[in-house]
């Protein structure tokens, strides 16, 4: 848990701001942030993420923060950010003194713990989070995490979704043979598609101009190759073109599934699309999630959340469970307000 936060020159923040996120007891407790806009909310989250990942997730340049983003044009003294975690851990990053008695952080160095966690969840994520199905629920969830860690659950989501867009190109290339088929008179069946290289020994044989280049014929350096490709007719030369471009997009996404297969050491079947510790971890995070949602919500006609996924990994399941006992989803009962609660707890 967080327990102090020091800011100096850091964004939105010219000078020197320090927070106390303990009680009275100094027990570490939550806080919440209230302010017009402009007033520095989002600078303090960017400022602890900063500090303890080493970049901020809703910021440009896949995350990474420049000195020139990081430090308050206002002054002319570099940023810092200090951050006093639970069990007396204490880290800084930016402009330091040589005594200070906590880690100092650098390069891509992450505090343990916080390798996963974006500390800034955009309002437009939450609103699509709660509007899509389980199974597109699963892929917010490793799209948050996939910058930050290449988990093998994100992997396996990525080789799902490039077979589909696969599967949506083979529209295109079968309408693209067809057309050459119907352009130069041959059956079908004898214009290969399914392997590229037979793709390109067939055009070859047909069209010699060719050759075996792989080289689209538009714009080619070879004056001489050109002239040979001139005496084809024009709108089957386009026909060719366009055959080829789907191969070359289809080929390129099979290659994108043969790298993230590599990734993940698979050879053939794709594994369930959740690594075998994730259900675990989120039955470990459910409870607390819940804890800390019901204690900020406090809505009397709610006994709690669950999360979980699906035994084949296919689906992120979010459950809201009534007083009534009834378990529903929650966007049948919770209004925007909690449902931004719930998803930044999360």
């Amino acid at each position: 848990m967080i327990e102090n936060l020091t800011i100096s020159s850091f964004r939105g923040i010219p000078g020197r701001l320090h927070i106390d996120f303990t009680d009275a007891n100094g027990k570490a407790q939550s806080i919440l942030l209230l302010g017009d806009n402009g007033t520095g909310k989002s600078s303090i989250a960017d400022a602890i993420e900063f500090c303890l990942r080493g970049k901020v997730s809703r910021r440009g340049n896949a995350g990474a923060k420049t000195r020139y983003e990081a430090r308050n044009l206002m002054t002319s003294r570099a940023p810092s950010v200090q951050v006093s975690l639970s069990g007396n851990h204490e880290f800084i990053r930016g402009a330091s003194s040589r005594d200070y008695p906590g880690v100092h952080l650098g390069g891509g160095e992450i505090v343990p713990g916080f390798t996963l966690a974006p500390v800034v969840v955009s309002r437009a994520d939450i609103e699509v989070f709660w509007k899509v199905n389980p199974t597109d629920r699963m892929r917010f969830f490793f799209d948050y995490l996939r910058d930050s860690a290449k988990h093998p659950g994100y992997a396996a989501l990525e080789i799902e979704r490039t077979e589909a867009k696969v599967q949506g190109a083979r529209v295109g290339l079968l309408e693209a043979q067809i057309a050459l088929a119907a352009m130069t008179g041959l059956p079908v069946a004898e214009i290969p598609i399914d392997d590229r290289g037979a793709f390109y020994e067939w055009r070859s044989h047909a069209y010699p101009q060719y050759g075996l280049s792989t080289a689209r014929p538009y714009g080619a350096r070879d004056p001489e190759r050109s002239r040979a490709l001139s005496q084809i007719p024009y709108k089957v030369r386009a026909a060719i073109s366009r055959l080829q471009r789907q191969i070359e997009d289809i080929h390129k996404l099979r290659q994108n599934i043969a790298g993230l297969r590599s990734q993940l050491g698979l050879n053939g079947e794709v594994a369930p699309l959740i690594a075998n510790e994730l259900p675990a971890l989120l039955d470990e995070i459910s409870e607390q999630v819940s804890e800390d949602f019901m204690a900020v919500a406090r809505l009397p006609h709610v006994r709690g959340v669950r999360i979980s996924s699906t035994s084949n990994g296919y689906e992120l399941r979010v459950i809201c469970e009534l007083s009534s006992g009834i378990s529903v989803d929650p966007p049948q009962v919770l209004s925007e307000g909690a449902l931004t609660i719930f998803n930044v707890g999360g």
